[in-house]
């Protein structure tokens, strides 16, 4: 199976491609980390980090995995904006 690729980065969030499938994760402080999981585990950031955190069943298809990725980068931006 082919290394995931960064197709697109907003925020601290990622939207990965391999072969075909497609993944959200995010990334902090130089680790990767799953937006799938509570235990958000940290990942080196590498594309073996990537696969790690996406896990076998975390590859979507495009506009699935598309919609939640902007869904994600509006809550974080929602966020950063309270914030500040």
């Amino acid at each position: 199976m082919r290394e995931p690729v960064i197709i697109e980065q907003r925020g601290s969030h990622l939207l990965v491609g391999r072969s075909g499938r497609f993944a959200v994760v995010e990334r902090r402080a130089g680790h990767i980390y799953s937006v799938e999981n509570e235990a958000r585990k940290p990942h080196p950031d590498s594309p073996a980090g990537i696969a790690a955190a996406v896990g076998p069943r975390g590859w979507g298809e495009e506009a699935e995995v598309r919609r939640l990725f902007e869904d994600l980068v509006q809550r974080g931006e929602r966020l950063a904006q309270r914030l500040w």
